[in-house]
């Protein structure tokens, strides 16, 4: 188990980063999510790919954490205030910021669109239909767009 820990590590790491404000919460939510994948090892049945399961306990756990702890809008504040992050990271930033912003689910449709999984592997992850995720990554793709053209 701890070899698939250490060979999908990343999803871990960019999952983390994309629902947590601070290294302090990051680095819980990191240890949460090792716990309940270890937790969860003997209930994996093999009828998908490890790293859908892996991706599947990662995202739920991820949820339930900060559906434990209250919103706090001023840390995302603090991160969009940040005056070390160079010029060339400034659009990639605000994308970023405007993402972790969006609503859990639709961050959670972001977060596998943008690590290339298709729209069937989002579907068994999320429990949704793939024409489902297809008409609300379109949505939220809508919205994202519109706010950065205003």
């Amino acid at each position: 188990m701890l070899e698939l820990l250490t060979e999908h590590a990343g999803i871990i790491h960019k999952l983390c980063f994309m629902y947590t404000n601070n290294n302090d919460e990051y680095k819980d939510l990191k240890q949460e999510i090792s716990y309940q994948l270890l937790k969860s090892y003997g209930k994996y049945k093999g009828d998908s790919k490890v790293s859908t399961w892996i991706y599947k306990v990662s995202l739920f756990t991820a949820l339930s954490f900060i559906r434990r702890k209250p919103k706090s809008y001023s840390q995302l504040e603090d991160v969009a205030n940040t005056s070390f992050i160079s010029e060339e990271f400034d659009e990639w930033n605000n994308v970023l910021l405007r993402i972790k912003m969006l609503p859990e689910m639709d961050k959670t449709l972001v977060f596998l669109y943008l690590e290339d999984k298709s729209y069937k592997e989002i579907s068994e992850i999320m429990g949704l239909s793939e024409s489902n995720v297809g008409v609300k990554l379109n949505r939220i793709k809508k919205k994202l767009k519109e706010y950065f053209t205003e």
